[in-house]
């Protein structure tokens, strides 16, 4: 049985396929979760660098010609992701630490 946080990210990503707006759509998450007091010219920054980021993927996605290149393409960023994912929760358990 699906999460309701699952559910309501499922529902989320699929408004944003209708709308054709799936990066904006995350910066726009990302942004108001994590982004509430940053200064304009940081959010600027900020989405800057998650537009160029999404650019990335899309154009290796598009040079990449068949499907086993692009599931191997598939598995090594998740993998990456994966171990940043891990990297940013060490990072926020020592934060934590900090205040203690």
């Amino acid at each position: 049985m699906k999460h309701s946080n699952d559910i309501a990210t499922d529902a989320l990503l699929e408004h944003w396929l209708k709308e054709g707006k799936l990066v904006e759509g995350g910066w726009e998450a990302y942004a108001t979760r994590n982004l509430k007091d940053a200064p304009p010219e940081q959010i600027q920054a900020m989405r800057t660098a998650w537009m160029l980021g999404a650019q990335h993927v899309y154009a290796a996605l598009l040079h990449l010609s068949d499907s086993e290149q692009k599931a191997k393409y598939i598995n090594a960023m998740t993998e990456e992701l994966k171990e940043f994912q891990r990297f940013h929760l060490r990072a926020i358990e020592v934060k934590g630490d900090e205040g203690k």
